[in-house]
């Protein structure tokens, strides 16, 4: 039996979610106000907004159908984006932005291959961003090759992240705060290898102004802001670490002893799941994306996702 759970203070608040949603073909993401969970051709929609009014949780969603299967779902803070396949041109992608109003555009992709996946990312400006083997494609007409395969892109407010196949990562964008990892403040239009970090990154995470990264060695690093903690670095009344980290900083929360299997990151707070399955969280707890425990254990499988303003757990059990 799967399970979706919400982080709320002191509560983990069941999700009960459609029963004809495949966990082991799942995405997931949230807007502000917003759960949404998109499964084959279905995307489902649940109002989490009386959560941050503090009311009793709203379990009521709205339902739709798609043409063709989901191949890639995201969020900013008040837009749900979805791609899928056109029905009449097998090299045409459908992206469909769901805001004030329904919007759709195309981009076509020659020799496009659907086993392949489709990376997909937005900036809250409503830049939309799309990875597809070793291209990159932005709805402004920008595009940037690599010489190696995407393996995951991933976003902020304002900046950029993309891993390599090989473990590099590349990142542009708004510097402002640190959040590029490249040493300065200064923006940086194009993709810029992040040069200080080794080739053996192996997952990304990016919140609204910091980046995560996990290496194959079972540690994590962070930079950007970290007024609210959200970087994980342990501090002492000798060592203040509130400001800007512009360069990659090893994150200290974990003990030395336990390897760092996950990291997520929403917009003021990181969550890291270690390998003896405890749960670090750290940053703004502002709507109780915490909980009450800065440390808790989870059953092995589960996995942690956060969104800009919410914690979500997900068991996926047989």
């Amino acid at each position: 039996m799967s399970h979706l759970r919400l982080l709320n203070y002191d509560k983990q608040i069941d999700i009960n979610i459609d029963e004809n949603i495949d966990f082991n073909h799942l995405f997931l993401t949230a807007t502000y106000r917003q759960l949404v969970l998109a499964s084959q051709c279905i995307l489902t929609i649940y109002d989490l907004s009386s959560i941050l009014l503090g009311e009793k949780f709203n379990n009521l969603y709205e339902k739709i159908i798609i043409p063709n299967s989901i191949l890639a779902l995201t969020s900013t803070t008040d837009r749900i984006i979805y791609v899928y396949r056109s029905l009449d041109n097998l090299i045409e992608l459908k992206i469909c932005i769901l805001h004030t109003k329904h919007e759709e555009q195309s981009l076509i992709i020659e020799s496009l291959n659907i086993d392949e996946k489709i990376h997909l990312c937005s900036l809250d400006d409503g830049t939309i961003f799309i990875g597809y083997d070793c291209k990159i494609f932005s709805l402004t007409n920008n595009q940037w090759s690599f010489d190696s395969k995407i393996k995951k892109i991933c976003s902020g407010k304002e900046h950029i992240l993309v891993l390599l196949t090989d473990g590099r990562i590349f990142t542009w964008g708004n510097g402002l705060h640190g959040v590029l990892g490249l040493g300065d403040l200064e923006p940086c239009s194009q993709p810029t290898h992040i040069e200080s970090l080794s080739n053996d990154v192996i997952d990304i995470a990016a919140g609204g102004w910091h980046s995560l990264v996990l290496l194959s060695d079972g540690s994590a690093m962070s930079w950007g802001w970290n007024n609210d903690g959200a970087l994980g670095l342990n501090s002492s009344d000798k060592d203040d670490v509130s400001g800007v980290f512009c360069d990659p900083t090893l994150v200290t929360c974990l003990p030395l002893d336990v390897d760092c299997i996950h990291i997520s990151a929403g917009a003021r707070h990181s969550v890291f799941i270690g390998s003896n399955d405890h749960v670090w969280l750290c940053g703004s707890n502002k709507h109780g994306q915490l909980g009450n425990l800065s440390l808790f254990s989870i059953e092995k499988g589960t996995t942690i996702y956060c969104s800009s303003w919410f914690t979500f757990l997900i068991s996926r059990r047989i």
